[in-house]
């Protein structure tokens, strides 16, 4: 009979046979892969073909090779040995498969995909339309359809290659800017399913945020300028920031956000911590839509500037009610310059297809005109629900003395 400890014995020698014994045969060393962070899709200068564009996160020891008419540049902080943190190959082909093979061909690494952070598109090439080029991320194994996308006034690959923060790649960076614009909204974290299925729909048009590159001198940085309204699988025209905060509203579901209100000289900035939105659909008896959104909110005073002759218990009555009509002028604003590019972008039609499917076949074919001719109404509840650490403004205080 076998002690504890010789049966532990045992089990550890068992363990480590097992562990030098077997193996995976298809593994690779760390230093013969070639980690895409972030991907970049544009319109080329060559007719007919479109720019590829990667950034690879560098290990130690790696290096990379280019030639052929695949590109290399590197960049970024410095690692053990003075080596980069990471590096940029671009390959220009007529598909993104074959910009891919021919980067693939000229690197002394397997491009390894699973770990792509985000994913840009130039403007010229979403003008064009996106659909034959997102075909290769749909059926690649180890691109994930999970990535956010992001569309990029100019040039997506001089986006990518940006340094934008200090020892950050820049594909980790842009992901993390996506994941705050979510923690306000679900709707400004776009994935490739998520455009897909909006596609599929048919008659709602897909909103993905827009960003530009900025140079200052040697100091670059990207930011968000609104959203990219897409018309079938073609960009049509874009949301201001604005505008793009009004559609945000309008599907509810708002975690937080800021409104600014003006009244003269006094400003206010209130924080919401909720904001939700019911929709209703009806048919009007000419034959057309009407849509009703109930939207209701909680928020907090962030900022408080002014107000100096208003009473502290008038103040919060009198703030909830510049809010409601703060929000629902947005709303209305963006649902004008919706109709302006002529695109669904709130997903009325869905709407009413799942309330009247039977009505809906006669609808469909001319849901443009009707969403021209559709009335919206806007109804906002919001309650004041605190002042922060005090109730007055600065002015307030000094006029009650």
């Amino acid at each position: 009979m076998r002690t504890p400890a010789k049966r532990l014995a045992l089990a550890l020698a068992l363990l480590l046979t097992s562990s030098t014994l077997s193996g995976c045969w298809d593994s690779k060393e760390i230093d013969k892969l070639a980690i895409v962070i972030g991907s970049a899709v544009d319109l080329s200068t060559v007719p007919g073909m479109v720019d590829l564009t990667l950034e690879m996160a560098n290990t130690q020891g790696a290096g990379t090779g280019s030639g052929g008419s695949s590109g290399r540049s590197s960049g970024g902080s410095q690692g053990e040995g003075g080596q980069s943190a990471f590096s940029m190959l671009k390959a220009t082909n007529a598909t993104v498969m074959g910009c891919l093979m021919q980067i693939d061909q000229n690197s002394n690494r397997t491009v390894m995909s699973k770990h792509n952070q985000v994913r840009l598109f130039g403007s010229a090439l979403c003008e064009q339309g996106l659909r034959d080029h997102i075909d290769m991320f749909m059926r690649e194994q180890q691109t994930r359809l999970e990535v956010p996308m992001l569309v990029v006034e100019g040039n997506a690959g001089e986006a990518m290659s940006a340094r934008v923060a200090e020892e950050e790649l820049c594909g980790v960076f842009l992901a993390g800017m996506l994941e705050d614009q979510a923690r306000i909204s679900p709707a400004y974290r776009i994935r490739l399913i998520d455009f897909m299925e909006t596609l599929l729909e048919g008659t709602t048009s897909a909103v993905i945020p827009l960003v530009k590159l900025f140079n200052e001198g040697e100091k670059q940085s990207i930011n968000m300028i609104g959203m990219a309204v897409f018309k079938d699988d073609r960009m049509v025209g874009s949301l201001s920031n604005d505008d793009g905060l009004g559609y945000i509203w309008s599907l509810g579901h708002v975690k937080t956000s800021n409104v600014m209100l003006t009244d003269g000289p006094n400003k206010a900035v209130l924080h919401l911590s909720r904001l939700d939105c019911k929709r209703r659909v009806s048919l009007r008896p000419d034959g057309g839509v009407r849509v009703e959104l109930d939207l209701s909110g909680i928020a907090g005073i962030a900022e408080l500037i002014g107000f100096g002759n208003a009473q502290p218990k008038e103040l919060v009555p009198y703030l909830e009610t510049l809010a409601k009509t703060e929000i629902r002028q947005r709303i209305l604003d963006t649902f004008e310059a919706a109709k302006a590019l002529r695109a669904d972008i709130f997903g009325f039609g869905v709407s009413v297809y799942r309330k009247y499917p039977k009505q809906w076949k006669d609808m469909e074919g001319d849901w443009d005109e009707l969403f021209q001719q559709l009335e919206l109404i806007v109804e906002v509840d919001l309650r004041l629900a605190g002042t922060g650490e005090i109730v007055q403004s600065v002015t307030m205080e000094e006029n009650s003395q």
